[in-house]
């Protein structure tokens, strides 16, 4: 999966840049990022818009910072989902658009990826 910078213009896949969003949590092995243990409400908001994805790939996405080629699969709240096959989206404050992979759950439940200040709507 391609890196790019927190807060950089979308343009993984031009067909899916509607509402012109923002990156966040596209994470790689080389990249650095800011670390923090995320609250259960954090888990819980970002649980949510997991649930609906968008971009679906034909494949499927590993972690990197992992280093193992198992497909990622989270649970909460008595629900399974499989990750790294799609983006997800979240809607800003001030109408902003951010996108994500649906591996940005497995980023802060796992490796503690904090998120950018300024979306504070997760």
């Amino acid at each position: 999966m391609a890196a790019y910078p927190d807060l950089t213009s979308y343009n993984y896949a031009p067909q899916f840049a509607a509402g012109a969003p923002l990156n966040v949590g596209w994470l790689g092995a080389s990249a650095d990022w800011a670390v923090t243990p995320p609250s259960s409400e954090l888990l819980d908001a970002l649980w949510a818009v997991t649930q609906v994805v968008v971009a679906p790939a034909r494949g499927f996405h590993f972690c990197e910072l992992c280093g193992t080629e198992e497909v990622g699969v989270a649970q909460r709240l008595g629900r399974r989902l499989l990750l790294g096959h799609a983006e997800i989206r979240v809607l800003g404050g001030a109408g902003e658009v951010y996108a994500a992979p649906d591996m940005l759950f497995h980023y802060v439940a796992c490796h503690g990826y904090r998120r950018p200040l300024r979306l504070s709507v997760l």
